[in-house]
Formats: C-alpha cells, structure tokens, sequence
C-alpha cells in the first residue's frame, strides 16, 4: 500500500540511498505519490498480482503496509512469492496487528525475538511495532 506507512519507509530508504517500489491499488494514490516522488528514485506502480510476484522476488527488503481500517486484510503475499524471494532478503509486515498479509507469517513475534527464518526469508512480525520506541511514536 501507498499510504502513511509505506511514504514513511520510503522517505527513510530514500535517504540512505536505496531503490524504491511502491505498490498501491488506488489511482488517484498513484497519482499523488508519482507527484510526491517526481524527483526521486521511487518506482510506483498498481498494485496487482504480476507486479507484486515480480517486485517481491527482487526485493531485498519487503514492507507490508496494507492498512484496511476495521477489517482484516487479505494474505496477499503469498507462499510461492516468499519462496521466490532471495536468501537472507526480510519480509516486515506492519499490519501483523490485524492478522497479517503474509502466508509465511503464522505466528506474531517479539521485541525480544523479533524474526524467524522460513524459506531462508527473515520475517518480522512484531505486533504494535510503535510500542519499542513509545516516547519517540508519540510525538509522531
């Protein structure tokens, strides 16, 4: 998704210099964010199956941010596109809180156990991933 989370994350990957591709559904989202990011290194594009397998299986780091405010979303990443992924690439899915978008994912993890391995992915699935740095989300 496009949205808060996903602009956050790519401001801070901007910064240290890393490619960036944004998936997102919504047209008029797109339009606004190629706008946003006319200058920069950013990649946005709709967000449908063959452009999630293709950007997944590229990705050295994978951010879902799919928020749909009071439902749960839909397990969009799925098996086969995390066993596509290159070894050692991580999967963060920021909406674990409401259940997740990754079939991978089966279990929440902690902040003291953040990430387990599966198909040689690391994935992070803390839940209220805010509540690690809850003075400096705050002021957020």
């Amino acid at each position: 998704g496009g949205g808060n989370a996903a602009t956050n994350a790519c401001d801070m990957a901007i910064g240290i210099g890393c490619s960036v591709t944004i998936l997102e559904v919504n047209q008029e989202r797109i339009a606004y964010l190629r706008k946003q990011y006319a200058t920069e290194e950013v990649n946005i594009i709709e967000s449908n199956t063959e452009n999630l397998e293709r950007t997944i299986k590229e990705a050295d780091l994978f951010i879902s941010t799919i928020l749909i405010p009071g439902s749960r979303p839909p397990k969009i990443v799925k098996e086969y596109m995390v066993q596509s992924m290159k070894p050692g690439s991580v999967i963060v899915d920021i909406a674990i809180d409401q259940g997740g978008t990754v079939e991978t994912i089966d279990h929440y993890t902690t902040h003291d156990n953040p990430v387990f391995i599966k198909h040689d992915v690391i994935h992070y699935a803390v839940p209220n991933m805010p509540g690690a740095t809850p003075r400096t989300s705050t002021m957020a």
